[in-house]
């Protein structure tokens, strides 16, 4: 069995959200540094305003393993890694490592804008840890993956954000080190560019230990042995990479269905741009329900990627609309990932007979197969009359589970595959 690079036990962290007692906590870690005395277990009550960024964190990673540590933001992702780098000391427990350790948090540190690309290849190299003869060795190798060609020597300052990414993230991967710290970097450049990056780490995991820290469970699934969960800076969950993002999609599910419904009831309270448009239309539109799969998709609600979809609406209107339209949007991240709409695929509404001045529409859509590959949606249903907005509604949260057979991505679509 190889050797753990990486050992963190029983890890803890805190904060304050107090001036004072953030003054007063650095004051007791210069203290300690000056004495040469440990702080480790003797600080573990919070003050007023103090809270816990981690608390009885524990894993290890060993060579030849990725580990990919995901949660919500302010979850305890980054201040983990910062330990992990010597940015930053814990308050209780240990953060370990064996080996030269690079760490892709904050790429550009030590590249000087007046320097060359050349220049700065040698000054961050020298920063993490390697000899001059090591950093020519690699140059060539460096300048090329950076895709930087002649302007290698030109200032730093003059380059544009992509490539002084490119030239960081170039140097740093280029260092020899046992242990890679990660943190969202795999975005840098365009697709063909991370590819090469995936590629390239895939060719050091053998000889060393990594984690990364990704918002994209993709991304986590595709590289990584193993994951943790971590939420409020606790673990929630570590073991095989599918079943911990499961376990963190059912737990983000949850609270923003929570989330959800505290808005809808601010909006009623407070007057919402949305509670505004809705109230003053009611004198022309009755929801009746909407379901997805017989579900009430006021509720939370999951989905399995590729397996049938039924959306189904039923609402009154008053008298006689001339262009109706309605359209379920599906939403992640304020990005419109995919929806259903009436007028784009050239279907026309129809009303029901007339009752008390009100008219019936009821709405069916059928989805062979499902094309969001995972992740946690907010679903909104809009209906209009022409350009006069009717209803603009968020709905329940819906969590799409991620088909077995389908790896990479977030959006799938029906396709053939021929060869010759």
């Amino acid at each position: 069995m190889s050797e753990e690079l990486i050992r963190v036990r029983a890890l803890a962290k805190k904060f304050s959200r107090n001036p004072l007692g953030l003054q007063k906590n650095i004051t007791r870690r210069v203290f300690a540094a000056l004495f040469h005395r440990r702080l480790k277990g003797k600080n573990l009550a919070l003050e007023e305003g103090e809270f816990w960024a981690l608390k009885d964190v524990s894993f290890s990673v060993r060579r030849g393993e990725a580990l990919g540590i995901i949660g919500h933001n302010g979850a305890g992702k980054t201040t983990l890694l910062n330990i992990l780098s010597s940015y930053s000391t814990p308050d209780n427990g240990s953060a370990e490592h064996d080996g030269r350790l690079v760490s892709l948090i904050n790429l550009s540190n030590g590249l000087i804008g007046t320097l060359s690309g050349r220049e700065n290849i040698y000054t961050r190299g020298t920063l993490n840890g390697l000899t001059h003869k090591e950093i020519a060795a690699s140059e060539a190798d460096i300048i090329d993956f950076a895709e930087l060609g002649d302007a290698i020597d030109a200032p730093f300052k003059t380059y544009s954000s992509g490539m002084k990414m490119r030239l960081a993230f170039s140097i740093n991967i280029h260092s020899r080190a046992d242990v890679f710290l990660i943190d969202e970097v795999l975005s840098v450049g365009d697709m063909a560019f991370r590819n090469k990056c995936y590629e390239h780490f895939q060719s050091l995991k053998g000889s060393t230990a990594m984690i990364l820290v990704s918002h994209s469970m993709s991304d986590i699934e595709r590289f990584c042995d193993k994951a943790v969960f971590l939420d409020s800076g606790q673990v929630q969950a570590q073991g095989a990479p599918a079943d911990v993002i499961d376990t963190y999609q059912k737990a983000m599910l949850a609270k923003k269905e929570a989330s959800i419904g505290n808005v809808k009831t601010r909006s009623a309270s407070l007057g919402s741009s949305h509670g505004e448009e809705i109230e003053a239309q009611k004198d022309l539109l009755k929801l009746d329900k909407v379901s997805l799969n017989g579900n009430d998709m006021n509720k939370a609600s999951v989905l399995v990627h590729g397996e049938k979809l039924l959306f189904e609406a039923s609402f009154w209107v008053k008298g006689v609309q001339q262009d109706l339209n309605l359209a379920l949007v599906f939403y992640k991240g304020g990005i419109q990932m995919f929806n259903l709409e009436t007028n784009a695929d050239g279907f026309i509404i129809t009303q029901g007979p007339e009752v008390d001045g009100w008219r019936p529409v009821i709405l069916t859509c059928a989805v062979d197969a499902l094309p969001l590959v995972s992740g946690t949606f907010t679903p909104v249903l809009v209906i209009h009359d022409g350009p006069k907005y009717l209803m603009r509604q968020p709905l329940g949260p819906v969590a799409v589970e991620k088909d077995k057979s389908y790896r990479f991505g977030e959006f799938s679509v029906p396709k053939k595959w021929h060869t010759s």
